[in-house]
């Protein structure tokens, strides 16, 4: 038989019932959904991955359209690559 949480605990307690996620748990839910990109898109460099993925996360909390698939961008993300290697 499934019982819902509110029949459980009772609507004023609901929160009480619900558990707080935990910070190693949200960090190792964002690894494994960037695994296969990691692994796929290895010629990318780290500093241009992360500033993707920070601006993707900027996107996201503002409304803004995001792109949904790194093989899209990752051409444009190789040309910072170029661009480091020239300034040095």
């Amino acid at each position: 038989m499934r019982f819902s949480i509110l029949f459980i605990c009772g609507r004023p307690a609901v929160h009480r019932c619900v558990m707080p996620i935990s910070k190693e748990k949200i960090l190792a839910q964002h690894m494994h959904r960037i695994a296969d990109e990691i692994f796929k898109f290895e010629e990318l460099e780290k500093s241009s991955y992360s500033a993707f993925t920070a601006e993707t996360c900027h996107r996201q909390l503002k409304g803004l359209p995001i792109v949904d698939n790194l093989e899209i961008v990752y051409p444009k993300l190789l040309t910072c690559k170029a661009l480091r290697s020239a300034e040095e």
